[in-house]
């Protein structure tokens, strides 16, 4: 069984519709999460799918 490509707790929907992913390690520049629209993010998970 494959692990899943997020873990579901660093996954949260905020009030405004978007997804919140936490990161595991802040970036330099001071960034602990990522927002982005629902479909933004299925599309990226998506493009990281192997074709057949």
């Amino acid at each position: 069984m494959l692990r899943p490509p997020i873990a579901q707790e660093h996954v949260t929907l905020t009030d405004d519709g978007l997804v919140a992913i936490q990161l595991k390690k802040p970036f330099r520049d001071g960034t602990v999460s990522v927002e982005m629209d629902p479909l933004s993010l299925v599309s990226r998970l998506a493009a990281a799918v192997h074709p057949l």
